[in-house]
This record gives C-alpha cells, sequence and structure tokens, in this order.
C-alpha cells in the first residue's frame, strides 16, 4: 500500500471528507490519530490506500505496513515493515542526519537505524532497550522524518499487531511526535485491543483522534462497483464489497444460474472466514454452529440446547461472537442474526456433515417440547429425518398443507422430502400417489407447471405398472 494509483473509490462520501479533514490538519502542521474500524471486507484496506493515495499526492512522506496473525510472536514487527523500507531508501547518509539521540533503542525494530549511525553513539549501552527506552526513540524517529515533510503512517490489521508493537503504538497515541504525523490505523470491529482502546479513548476525549465506523454500501453504491444490477446477491452479501465481489464472480461463472449463498460459499469467502472461525473458542464455534443449524436470527437458548452447552458456558460464548461481531443484536429481545446471510451459510458448509444430522434433529425435537409450528419443525425435520420415518413423513405433510396457500414453493419443498423419506419398495401405493398429488400441485401452485407435469408422469408410471400386475392403483382424479 503506497502512493501510486489506485482504483476509484465507490461511495464512501462522509469516509472521503475525513481522510480530506485529516490531510488538511496534517498540511496546517497539526498530527492526529485516525481509526478506521470495520467489519472483514467491508473496505477498511481500501480506505487506508485512498489515504496513503491522498497523502503522497499531497507531498507526505507514507510509511506503511500489515501487520499479520502469523507474526504475533516477532516484537515490533509491525513497525520494522513500515520503517525499515523507508530508511533503506534514505540511505545511511541521510538517516546519520536525522541526528536520531537514541538509535541504538531501535536496534530491534529498525535495524537501518544503525546502518546510519556513529560509532560509539550508544548511550544505553549494548544490552537490550527496555520498551520505555524504544517507545522514546521511536517517537523521536517519527518526528524528524516529519520534520521536512508531513509524514503519515498506515497500520492495517491492527488487531493482529504483536504485544510490542501495540504497546508502542498506544504509547505513542498517549504521546504523539511533536510534529505533523498523522498516524491511520484499520482494525476489525470489536477487536481493538485493550491498551490501545484506553489510549484512543483519551485521544478522542482531547480532540486528537477521529474514528471513522465503515458500514456497507448501498444497492446503487454496489451497482456502481460491479458495473451492474447485483440482484440477489446484494442481500447475500449484506453490502460488504468484499463479499459482494466474489458472490457476483461465483455467479457469473455458474452456468445453471444458481444464486451463490445458496448453498454456496465462494472460496475467497470461505478462506476468509476460516481465519475468523479459527480464532474462536470451541465453546463458541460450537454455538455459532448451532445457531446456523437453528436459523437467522437465532433464539441463544435454542442455540445453547443444539450445541449441548450449559447457560453458563453459552453466554460467554456468544459474548466472544458478540465481540468479534460474527453475530449481532437482531432488534427483538433475546434474538441475534448473523453478520451477513453469506456468514451463516459458511458456518453452516463448515460444521461436520454427521454433526449437523445431530443437530437438526435436537433442534426439532426442542422445538416439538416448546410446542413450536409445523412448518418450523419441517425444516429440521427435512435435514434429520430418516426412510421410513413416519413421524417425520407425517410433519413434512402437514409442514406442506399449512403452507400451500401462503408459500407453494416451500409446501413443495416440504412434500419432495417426505418423499425422500418414502422406503423405496413401500407397499402403499396409494399413499405415495397422494403425496405426489401434493406435491404437483404444490409445484404448480409456485409456477412451476414442467415440474407438475414431471411428478405426474411418474405417479402414472408407477400406476400404469402396478396395473400391469393387476394390482389396483389409485392416483386422484387419474383413472388406470
Amino acid at each position: 500500500m503506497g502512493s501510486g494509483t489506485v482504483g476509484a473509490l465507490v461511495g464512501r462520501m462522509h469516509e472521503r471528507d475525513e481522510l480530506a479533514a485529516a490531510l488538511v490538519s496534517l498540511r496546517n502542521g497539526y498530527g492526529g490519530v485516525l481509526v478506521i474500524e470495520g467489519e472483514p471486507g467491508i473496505g477498511k484496506t481500501r480506505l487506508l490506500s485512498e489515504l496513503a493515495h491522498l497523502a503522497g499526492g499531497a507531498g507526505c512522506a507514507v510509511l506503511s505496513a500489515r501487520a499479520s496473525e502469523f507474526e504475533r510472536d516477532l516484537p515490533y514487527a509491525v513497525w520494522s515493515e513500515a520503517i525499515d523500507p523507508h530508511l533503506a531508501g534514505l540511505g545511511e547518509h541521510r538517516v546519520r542526519l536525522l541526528g536520531v539521540l537514541d538509535p541504538q533503542a531501535l536496534a530491534g525494530l529498525a535495524p537501518g537505524m544503525l546502518a546510519g549511525s556513529s560509532p560509539g553513539n550508544d548511550p544505553g549501552g549494548s544490552a537490550a532497550a527496555d520498551r520505555h527506552r524504544v517507545h522514546r526513540a521511536l517517537r523521536d524517529l517519527l518526528g524528524r522524518l516529519a520534520t521536512t515533510r508531513a509524514l503519515v503512517i498506515c497500520l492495517d490489521d491492527v488487531h493482529w499487531a504483536d504485544p510490542a508493537s501495540l504497546d508502542a503504538l498506544a504509547a505513542l497515541v498517549r504521546r504523539p511526535p511533536a510534529a505533523a504525523a498523522l498516524l491511520a490505523l484499520a482494525v476489525r470491529e470489536g477487536q481493538l485491543p485493550v491498551a490501545l482502546s484506553r489510549a484512543l479513548a483519551a485521544a478522542m476525549s482531547e480532540d486528537r483522534a477521529t474514528r471513522i465506523e465503515v458500514g456497507p454500501l448501498s444497492n446503487a453504491e454496489a451497482g456502481e462497483l460491479l458495473g451492474k444490477d447485483p440482484g440477489v446477491t446484494f442481500s447475500l452479501s449484506g453490502g460488504n464489497p468484499f463479499y459482494l465481489q466474489q458472490l457476483a464472480r461465483v455467479h457469473d461463472r455458474r452456468a445453471d444460474g444458481r444464486v451463490p449463498g445458496e448453498g454456496i460459499v465462494p472460496a475467497a469467502v470461505a478462506a476468509s472466514l476460516a481465519s475468523e472461525l479459527g480464532e474462536l473458542s470451541p465453546q463458541a464455534r460450537l454455538l455459532l454452529e448451532a445457531a446456523a443449524v437453528v436459523g437467522d436470527p437465532f433464539d441463544p437458548e435454542l442455540a445453547a440446547e443444539v450445541a449441548q452447552l450449559s447457560e453458563p458456558v453459552a453466554l460467554p460464548a456468544l459474548d466472544d461472537l458478540l465481540a468479534r461481531s460474527l453475530v449481532r443484536p437482531a432488534g427483538a429481545p433475546r434474538r441475534f442474526a448473523f453478520r451477513h446471510p453469506l456468514v451463516r451459510h459458511a458456518v453452516y458448509a463448515s460444521a461436520a456433515g454427521g454433526w449437523r444430522l445431530a443437530a437438526h434433529a435436537r433442534a426439532g425435537d426442542a422445538l416439538a417440547r416448546r410446542g413450536a409450528d409445523v412448518i418450523a419443525m419441517a425444516h429440521h425435520v427435512e435435514h434429520s429425518g430418516h426412510a421410513g420415518d413416519d413421524a417425520a413423513i407425517a410433519i413434512l405433510m402437514q409442514a406442506a398443507d399449512a403452507a400451500r396457500a401462503s408459500a407453494p414453493a416451500s409446501a413443495a419443498r416440504f412434500c419432495a422430502g417426505a418423499l425422500r423419506l418414502l422406503p423405496a419398495g413401500s407397499g402403499d401405493r396409494e399413499r405415495r400417489a397422494r403425496m405426489q398429488a401434493a406435491l404437483a400441485d404444490a409445484q404448480s401452485a409456485a409456477g412451476d407447471p414442467a415440474a407438475a407435469r414431471a411428478t405426474l408422469r411418474d405417479a402414472l408410471r408407477v400406476a400404469k405398472r402396478a396395473s400391469k400386475n393387476n394390482t389396483r392403483s389409485w392416483v386422484p382424479g387419474l383413472t388406470v
């Protein structure tokens, strides 16, 4: 991420204004802190890139780095990535001319400082510097780098930064360089490290920091991003640019026109979410998978029962999911929803198949004990019922009858599910014929006459085979 050319930024008018205001303040000699916060894929990195591009165009020096979840054991890794390449570009002579007071303190953070330091300039001795000495030296270095031209430091994925880097960052937020230096940080929503969060709260109270909370794109902005009507992919993406682009890419490649998200999760989205899910505790992961089975939005008590977690275990797990913004309050008491429908699809798909079967069975049983309506139960019975399960078949046909008038497509699905559970060798041909007739009726009502005709033709074939065997068969409305 640097000051090179970047693609046009879609929408984000409020965010653009904040970036512009920060740069105006910087040109006037005032530094500060800019925090860009939001969910994964929402566009935090894109905004940092825009800031770097604008700052570079305005003549500012730009330092950039991105923290990595795989480098949390490397002290000051994010600072080394930001500073050392810049020092190397300056060259030894210009680094020496900076006149940094304690270059030895930065040996573990910016080895390039030692290349430009004078022999014997080691006020603290050769032993490893303590963190306060490092913080003072880092503040001094950044201040000197900002002397000739304003400095912008863009740090991405700060939530993954190593403890030493975070400690130094919090110290700089509390006591910034006495120069035109802007710290621009991108962090996942709800995952700002505690020490840094406290330092930022103090800076905001002193009007030294600005927070940008990045929200979803509108439908019109999504269309501008894709260059076409986003259609149903917009609702599946929740306006998240990364999800939106990945869904559209998969949809464009599909020959059958099936909408991504209907059991389909783009590989790039699955990989991104796998990283998030991998950071969860086993209990939080289990509760999230149970919630994906239960539905969206979900009742946390039902999800805990499906996950087989006690309340004292489930509630802290729910807090973890809320803190990471994987789920959010759904606007009604004791109801929560996934961050996006696509997140639920990905979580559901990531759960073990055998566990899902048992989880749907537990969900159906729990709903039955609660006296839930038959349609709510049918979804879980459809996934957990087994061949010859008369109770499951009865529930599905009752749900089909209840849904026929208002939701014929759902009625057709329930009928089809019941037929799948009817043993292939069942001798009850009249029962099968009645179920096929109900399926055809629902398919026709749902606007799929071709499927209805296919169902009836199949029923006729069964009836004709029965007549050849001199066995009376019954199909509603048909004489054989």
